[in-house]
């Protein structure tokens, strides 16, 4: 049955068949109510409906749109290759533990989980990802797609599922998170990160641009009053990549 993937979802944490149902009788959070109403409304959608998507099938990201913002549009000539849930750290460092210093950012570490599909035919619950695996965690039925790091000042993604090789990037342009973003883990924080469009340096033709989109999470205290010299806050993201065919 083509709902059979969001049965999947609902179940991935390890919850009832029911994804409204409450998990060892303790309620869900809004952002987890959320999500899995999100997703019991895809079943009812797809028991009414059998020509309704089958996300791990095929899916037809020349479909797919990318959160609305200020930033400039991809580089002529480069199509979408790939969509990714980011999860992990922002990493910081300060110079003490003072309000007299500001934390500074020294990269970033996550896991990167395909959601290309969902990009192209469920835009709605895609953009609910970000928050709900910042709060619990990537539902298993994402495959990995890869990872995120930084080499010195550098990110660097590294994409496995599909094999699209790895790629170097600078930043090109920047935009705030929207206001109602959430302002981190547990909505208890200092903001989401700001979104991204990303350039290459070196790598596969087939990341030439990388975008990060509908950030969770991630920002620093304002100061470094009580911080430790290097510290890690918890975001989630969108990522976009787009290339030509290598």
């Amino acid at each position: 049955m083509r709902s059979s993937i969001w049965l999947l979802a609902a179940t991935a944490l390890g919850v009832s068949a029911h994804p409204l149902q409450a998990r060892n009788n303790s309620p869900w959070s809004p952002v987890e109510r959320g999500y899995y109403k999100a997703v019991a409304e895809r079943i009812t959608l797809a028991e009414r409906d059998p020509s309704f998507p089958n996300f791990w099938g095929s899916c037809d990201l020349s479909k797919a749109v990318m959160p609305a913002s200020t930033l400039p549009p991809p580089d002529s000539g480069l199509k979408l290759k790939h969509v990714a849930i980011g999860r992990g750290t922002q990493n910081y460092t300060c110079a003490d533990s003072t309000a007299n210093s500001v934390p500074l950012a020294i990269g970033a570490l996550a896991t990167l989980y395909n959601a290309s599909c969902f990009a192209a035919d469920a835009p709605g619950l895609l953009a609910l990802l970000p928050e709900f695996v910042l709060n619990t965690a990537i539902p298993g039925n994402f495959p990995n797609s890869g990872n995120h790091y930084f080499m010195g000042s550098s990110p660097v993604f590294n994409i496995i599922h599909p094999d699209l090789g790895s790629t170097t990037a600078k930043k090109l342009a920047a935009c705030d998170a929207p206001s109602t973003a959430t302002k981190g883990k547990g909505g208890n924080g200092f903001g989401s990160i700001s979104w991204l469009k990303l350039g290459q340096v070196s790598g596969s033709p087939s990341m030439q641009n990388v975008y990060r989109l509908n950030t969770a999470g991630g920002s620093p205290p304002p100061n470094c009053n009580g911080m430790a010299s290097k510290f890690e806050v918890a975001y989630s993201a969108e990522y976009w990549f787009f290339g030509v065919d290598s």
